[in-house]
């Protein structure tokens, strides 16, 4: 009994970079998770516009109030006390017998960072993957610094490209098994009130949505 959980944990922290790592999350804050209403999309862009100015180069803004609108991308917010305090949207394709996914511009409100709701707006989009059944690798792009929270979950670099003059647009990628994916929306579970159509939405297929931070 004993040698067997030992094997486990070796196994678990032997995971080779780009796989899934959960890792210590620490405590969580308590929120409800549910996908975006059209009444959320003030709150979302005030989130944008205050997260402009260290997250995202000068002129996307129009790009996201597109994305907030267009229905392309499933979209997920996290709600405490009656306001939308997050919010990060979230595509998957199927090939060859897994699913490529995309995260793309995935915030917190400033006021509310450090708490743990990063953490849980990414276990929220990775426990959507549940309903597809398959092994899935997660593709994220940022300019915004926010590299080393996704390192600690396994995501590595792929490639670079100029976003802007000013702006170097960064790519990473992790892959999740779907014991991985099991395991986040565990962890979801004990933290939030989840809705109940969260769940039973269809992951929308990538379309081509151009710049994306997760």
């Amino acid at each position: 009994m004993m040698t067997g959980t030992i094997q486990k944990i070796r196994r678990f922290f032997a995971r080779k970079e780009g796989e899934f790592q959960m890792g210590f999350v620490g405590a969580l804050p308590l929120c409800k998770v549910r996908l975006l209403q059209p009444e959320d999309i003030a709150q979302c862009e005030q989130i944008y516009q205050l997260n402009e100015p260290l997250h995202f180069p000068a002129g996307f803004y129009p790009m996201f109030a597109q994305w907030l609108r267009d229905g392309k991308v499933l979209i997920v917010v996290i709600e405490q006390d009656n306001a939308v305090v997050a919010v990060g949207g979230m595509t998957a394709d199927p090939v060859e017998g897994q699913q490529f996914v995309t995260l793309s511009f995935g915030m917190v409100h400033p006021a509310h960072q450090q708490k743990g709701l990063g953490t849980l707006l990414l276990l929220s989009r990775m426990a959507l993957l549940r309903q597809n059944a398959t092994p899935a690798q997660v593709h994220i792009t940022t300019v915004g610094g926010s590299e080393t929270f996704y390192g600690r979950f396994g995501f590595a670099y792929q490639h670079s490209q100029q976003a802007t003059p000013d702006y170097l647009q960064k790519s990473y990628a992790v892959k999740l098994s779907t014991a991985d994916i099991d395991k986040c929306a565990f962890v979801l579970g004990h933290y939030t009130w989840i809705h109940p159509d969260f769940y039973t939405t269809r992951l929308p297929g990538y379309h081509g949505t151009g710049y994306s931070s997760a």
